[in-house]
């Protein structure tokens, strides 16, 4: 049903990805065809962009105040969708493009706090919120990482990303510090050919000493010895982004930057 429908897609578009990569095992197919076939199933019962997210788009996206969790929520929603447009076999509901460009230009304009404006900086609660938003913006063209994104995507990003990154070194936040990180490398900047990836780097590699060679050791300041599982995971999950070298997806026919180009070209209105 509906209510199966960001798991069954998210599923759906992992097995299609393990697919493209021709591992000719039978059973991944048979896999993919179940998840495909479920995640289908779901879309059909929510009938509309508005049952598939749960609200009504063009109503959200009118509030020039939305909330930073909201605009969270829209832009997590893009990467599923955009995901999902890559793969015709996947019945979206009609104004699923349209939502993801609409979302897309609402971010071009959106104002989010700057660190250098408060005493606090990057410890302030606002700023701090905005900051993962921010990154998170970075993730909608590349699908994560797996392609080069471009300055031109969205120049307010990068400006942010330069402005506000020794911002974030300096609050020490591993998780958050090491998507900064991933981004600027998701430009392709390297440590030879950048100066603040290259502070990021050593200083993200200083974090892992402290913490006895482990990303599962480290705690920030305020964290307790016993955390969740999510939290002790993220931290490894960021941290290697922040540090692995790039190797940029091919942008070919059905892979996710060419959704994301098709759908800001204004060429899948249908869907």
């Amino acid at each position: 049903s509906c209510v199966n429908v960001s798991e069954y897609l998210t599923l759906a578009v992992y097995a299609r990805t393990l697919q493209r990569r021709r591992t000719g095992d039978d059973r991944l197919d048979e896999l993919y065809i179940r998840l495909r076939d479920g995640a289908n199933l779901a879309l059909d019962d929510c009938r509309t962009i508005e049952g598939l997210l749960g609200f009504d788009p063009r109503i959200a996206l009118s509030d020039s105040k939305a909330a930073n969790g909201d605009v969270y929520g829209w832009v997590m929603w893009s990467v599923t969708l955009l995901d999902a447009l890559a793969n015709p076999e996947l019945r979206l509901p009609k104004g699923s493009a349209r939502f993801v460009r609409d979302v897309w230009e609402n971010l071009s304009r959106y104002q989010v706090p700057l660190a250098k404006d408060y005493a606090d900086g990057m410890n302030q609660s606002d700023v701090y919120d905005a900051a993962y938003l921010m990154t998170h913006v970075g993730y909608v063209p590349t699908g994560y990482g797996r392609h080069r994104m471009r300055v031109t995507d969205v120049l307010s990003l990068y400006r942010y990303l330069r402005e506000n990154f020794y911002a974030a070194m300096q609050m020490g936040e591993l998780d958050l510090f090491a998507e900064f990180v991933d981004l600027l490398r998701q430009y392709g900047c390297t440590e030879s050919s950048d100066a603040q990836l290259r502070h990021g780097t050593r200083y993200l590699l200083s974090l892992y000493r402290q913490a006895g060679d482990s990303w599962l050791a480290h705690r920030e300041h305020y964290e307790q010895k016993e955390i969740s599982e999510y939290d002790a995971l993220h931290k490894p999950w960021t941290a290697i982004a922040g540090l692995r070298r790039r190797f940029f997806e091919p942008v070919d026919k059905g892979s996710y930057r060419a959704a994301f180009e098709r759908v800001m070209a204004d060429e899948v209105d249908a869907r």
